[in-house]
């Protein structure tokens, strides 16, 4: 019944319309005029419950209904608006501008347009379809193709070309779908092509489909403003363009080749997704820069060595929403006299990543051996945002260049000069073997001086097993997990920092340098060591609880320095302590510490110039330190001894070292096996707290190295 009224309704129109003098009949969708012609030219309108079908006497050709909201009818042909309607093999050219400059011809469906036209921005409207036909459009001005319902193959070449210097927008009618499709044997390298800019826009949708090579190509810049963009076929790159900008629309991306291939990237809003099982491919490439301003962008490869995200120069994301997941492996590319990694990578540039907002979320499943989350050839820097990376691959042995035995493992960030972490939200997890969560192949830099913790806050956790690279015995070469490592110097000047680390050979914070703790906020529990350090640890702020459960809490390979700060480090038993720097300097001048171990380092007398006691005491248990003024100095519950084997401390017993300001020459009462009421818990050191019960010892500080053993 909805279509008899509406077939009533246009018959009467055109009724009233030679009554009224009116002879043009004109078709729109959202304001735009889609459609005219003249009424006497018209030998027919028939409508079905999808289509409208139009039968000029040139030809007959369908629009959908949904893509006709109105039909209005007028005096004269409006003059600025080129329609070209297809009709498989026969085409129907309404052009106003044949002596102005404009020629159109037809051949076959295949149209060729030519333009001198000395405005810019004439208007071409596209519809119909042609199951082998085209568009070739050359003009010397900008032009606008507003594209209604179209339907193009061209079986030879490229659907639609548009050649110029100028700026050309194609618009995509509201509610339409529009569809363009090359073949295997075309001679173009894009179904849609381009050698000026090209701008899409409009609330239509466009259907791409590049079965010789690229979906679009654009040899200047490429301008996403709105729409609805599927390329669901190409052989090899679905866009590719001298630069690729987005400021809005949704597009979705299915490719053998790249997902974008540009020059240059900036990316300000909309949402693109761009999905490849090919090896080698890069979700979005550019050959210089990549700028993300906002917008969401979701990238999911599953080929070998795959980038999400690539760059040969920055990557800078400000805000928005990035989603990559690479679950492809590791490839050993031949060089030299053995072989040289790519790895399946989220984020990869040869120049900087520099992230100051956004949300990214990176996963790096367990079929991507060895891959990385974010991998920098330059630095890393985060200055704010969300980041949430997980790797679940393990790492392998191979022989680099050179033919020496080697490994590689993953790592959720990784760069191969200096990473600097200043504010955000970073959440690092790596269940692969020797699985890196942050590692610098040069410094590391966590938190600025002087900002709050709360400005930055690091959650890594690492829990997968070591594996041996070479060798045996004590001379075996193992890879293990870490989740910091620097192969430079390591400074902590503030952020909320809490490690993980579950399996052998896995430490919290690591350098193969120095490492400097100026500030913040250190929680790591770890199954070696939580801080190490390859030549020298100097602590001077901050507030850190440390525990490892089979190493020491803090492993000075070099000299120690405890200046400031307040420091709880829990050593395992046996031979391993709460602070170790072997046999060499051991300078305490401030701070307040508690380690606890089956051995300790002996802080360095000559040096230091704040008091330390050793205590040998029977583990988990309360102890409660008075001074002669029955001022509470330290109040701490023992932990239990976990790992090692043998107690240097004494049979069953743990070695404790204490240090603090408070603590000065004097007499001190010592109580143990008590209870603690109250107070705040800080890893088993207690402020605000009261003591009762237990036995008790009254002991004297003349110097400023004191030993104890109860």
């Amino acid at each position: 019944m909805k279509y008899f009224f509406l077939q009533l309704l246009i018959l009467l129109a055109l009724f009233g319309s030679h009554v009224h003098g009116q002879d043009i009949m004109r078709v729109h969708n959202n304001n735009n005029l889609i459609f005219q012609h003249r009424v006497d030219k018209i030998d027919s309108l028939k409508f079905a419950k999808s289509l409208s079908s139009f039968y000029p006497n040139t030809g007959n050709f369908s629009i959908p209904l949904s893509g006709i909201d109105s039909i209005t009818f007028a005096d004269n042909i409006e003059g600025s608006e080129i329609y070209i309607i297809y009709n498989d093999t026969k085409t129907t050219i309404i052009n106003p501008f044949a002596d102005a400059g404009v020629t159109i011809t037809d051949n076959a469906g295949h149209v060729m347009v030519t333009s001198v036209y000395p405005d810019s921005g004439l208007r071409y409207h596209i519809l119909g379809a042609t199951s082998n036909g085209s568009l070739n459009l050359t003009s010397s001005q900008s032009v606008k193709l507003i594209m209604s319902h179209a339907t193009i193959t061209n079986l030879s070449g490229a659907a639609i070309s548009v050649n110029g210097t100028t700026v050309s927008e194609m618009v995509l009618s509201a509610g339409t779908v529009n569809t363009l499709s090359d073949a295997s044997a075309s001679t173009a390298s894009g179904t849609l092509f381009a050698t000026g800019d090209l701008t899409i826009s409009g609330k239509g949708a466009l259907n791409v489909n590049g079965y010789k090579k690229h979906g679009i190509l654009v040899n200047a810049s490429l301008t996403i403003e709105s729409g609805i963009i599927n390329i669901a076929q190409a052989a090899s790159d679905a866009i590719h363009s001298k630069a690729y900008i987005q400021h809005g629309g949704d597009i979705t991306l299915i490719a053998t080749g790249d997902g974008v291939d540009a020059e240059t990237v900036d990316f300000n809003d909309g949402e693109i997704s761009v999905m490849s099982s090919a090896d080698d491919n890069k979700g979005i490439k550019s050959g210089d820069y990549i700028n993300i301003n906002g917008g969401s962008i979701t990238v999911a490869l599953s080929g070998k060595q795959s980038k999400g995200i690539s760059a040969e120069s920055d990557i800078t994301v400000n805000s928005g929403i990035v989603s990559v997941t690479v679950s492809g492996s590791t490839v050993l590319e031949a060089s030299g006299n053995g072989f040289d990694p790519s790895y399946a990578t989220g984020i990869k540039t040869d120049g900087n990543v520099i992230i100051n907002g956004g949300d990214i979320s990176i996963s790096c499943p367990s079929t991507n051996d060895g891959g990385r989350g974010i991998s920098s050839d330059g630095n890393i820097t985060v200055n704010g945002g969300i980041m949430r990376i997980t790797t679940a691959g393990s790492g392998k042995t191979y022989r680099d260049e050179s033919g020496i035995l080697d490994s590689y493992s993953p790592a959720c960030l990784k760069s191969d000069g200096h990473i600097l972490l200043s504010g955000g939200n970073i959440t690092a997890t790596s269940t692969g073997a020797a699985g890196k969560g942050i590692s610098a192949d040069s410094t590391l830099t966590i938190g600025l001086p002087g900002a709050s913790d709360s400005l930055l806050v690091i959650q890594v956790s690492t829990s997968g097993n070591r594996f041996l690279i070479s060798g045996s015995g004590q001379n075996a070469d193992y890879a293990n997990a870490k989740a910091i490592k620097s192969e430079g110097i390591l400074t902590v000047n503030s952020g909320i920092i809490n490690l993980t680390t579950t399996k052998e050979g896995g430490e919290g914070l690591e350098s193969k340098d120095k490492v400097y703790i100026k500030g913040g906020q250190i929680t790591a529990n770890t199954y070696d060591d939580g801080i190490n350090a390859k030549n020298y640890v100097e602590i001077s702020g901050g507030k850190h609880s440390l525990k490892a459960s089979n190493n020491d809490g803090i492993d000075s390979n070099g000299n120690l320095t405890i200046s400031g700060g307040l420091i709880i480090s829990k050593g395992a038993g046996g031979f391993e302590e709460g602070f170790d720097c072997d046999n060499n300097t051991f300078m305490i001048t401030g701070g307040t510490m508690v380690g606890t171990g089956g051995n300790t380092s002996t802080p360095t007398i000559n040096v230091s110039t704040q008091h330390s006691l050793r205590l040998s005491i029977n583990p988990n248990q309360n102890i409660c330190i008075k001074n002669a003024s029955n001022e509470i100095i330290l109040i701490y519950s023992l932990p239990t001894l976990t790992g090692g084997g043998g107690f240097p401390g004494g049979s069953n017993k743990m070695v404790v070292l204490f240090s603090d300001p408070a603590f000065v020459k004097g007499t001190y009462t010592i109580q143990y096996g008590g209870t603690i009421s109250g107070g705040t818990n800080f890893n088993g050191y207690y402020t605000g707290a009261t003591y009762s019960g237990g036995n008790s010892k009254t002991f004297t500080v003349n110097s400023l190295y004191t030993t104890l053993n109860l």
